[in-house]
């Protein structure tokens, strides 16, 4: 069974910056991932998968573009597998046609696969590091903080959604997660086996 915690995160300026960058870079490549898929398919009729936009992704986009390198291709990597998990549900008509992303959008998110999160975090400390940022200090429900000291090796990914500081405007959750209003949360994903583990 997949259990999501939602976490508010606190990071200092240096860290925010950080983030904000991070989120920046996702979008970019979703973005030019789209454009080069849509081009490839008018153009020589084409369909572009996973492997070739990973490929093009790290032999000529961060070749082109230097200040891609500062992040972790993982995280970039995953912003391929957003982009094309957006067109499975097109093709399944569960949504519509893929958009490309603005920096306006209300929703900024980008996806820290297994390998992105350190195995150092123990949540002990409610501080926590992802990718090329360092010890982020969050805070959580103390019966969700236990959780994940109690399932860190089950951690599947992290979800880091954040806000531009302009339009910063509370995050509703449902179904017994919490409400915050702060300009950035994540949320983490865990893989448990008994549904008593998740209560």
């Amino acid at each position: 069974m997949l259990r999501a915690v939602k976490i508010r995160l606190y990071p200092n300026k240096q860290q925010a910056t950080q983030i904000n960058k991070l989120l920046g870079c996702c979008r970019f490549v979703y973005n030019q991932t789209l454009a080069r898929k849509i081009n490839q398919y008018k153009e020589h009729n084409i369909s572009e998968n996973r492997s070739t936009l990973s490929y093009w992704l790290h032999h000529e986009l961060l070749n082109d573009f230097e200040w891609l390198k500062e992040q972790n291709t993982r995280i970039l990597n995953q912003s391929i597998n957003d982009m094309l998990d957006a067109y499975k549900r097109f093709f399944k008509q569960q949504t519509c046609y893929p958009k490309f992303k603005s920096k306006h959008d209300n929703k900024q998110n980008c996806r820290f696969e297994i390998g992105a999160i350190s195995r150092r975090n123990d949540y002990t400390t409610y501080h926590l590091s992802l990718a090329n940022i360092k010890n982020i200090k969050f805070r959580c429900n103390k019966k969700y903080a236990e959780y994940l000291q109690k399932h860190h090796d089950d951690i599947r990914n992290a979800i880091q959604q954040g806000k531009d500081a302009k339009d910063i405007k509370p995050i509703a959750i449902k179904n017994g997660m919490i409400t915050f209003e702060d300009t950035y949360s994540m949320l983490i994903e865990t893989n448990t086996t008994t549904i008593e583990e998740c209560m």
